[in-house]
């Protein structure tokens, strides 16, 4: 197998839910408490982009209202950006945002203006 610091080995380790674990965390205490949701099952794509200058992994991930209920329905991505060094030794940055929300049919203006607010303030 290949070394533990290979490249590659480097780049597949981001890869795992784990490393994205405080992007979770910082959703759960920002939206999940006000507007809970869950998971979209197959909604989670990983990018790695391999740069000349770095290699940035970026998950993104649409979850939906938790309550099945058609007037509160609303979905949102968001997304997780890992950026490292060229030889993955150290961490440039880390963010996390949301990418895009969208609502049902039969979501009342209420639940809209609610999740839009906390989605896109300012």
């Amino acid at each position: 197998g290949l070394p533990e610091e290979a490249l590659t080995v480097q780049v597949l380790k981001c890869v795992h839910q784990e490393m994205i674990f405080p992007a979770v965390s910082q959703l759960r205490t920002s939206i999940y408490t006000v507007k809970p949701y869950k998971d979209i099952k197959g909604e989670w794509r990983v990018l790695i982009e391999v740069r000349s200058d770095k290699i940035v992994v970026t998950h993104k991930k649409w979850e939906q209202a938790h309550s099945d209920d058609p007037l509160t329905y609303f979905k949102f991505r968001w997304c997780a950006a890992l950026s490292f060094d060229r030889r993955m030794r150290g961490m440039i940055s880390a963010t996390t945002s949301v990418l895009d929300f969208r609502f049902g049919g039969a979501t009342t203006e209420e639940q809209k203006r609610g999740v839009t607010a906390l989605l896109k303030p300012g």
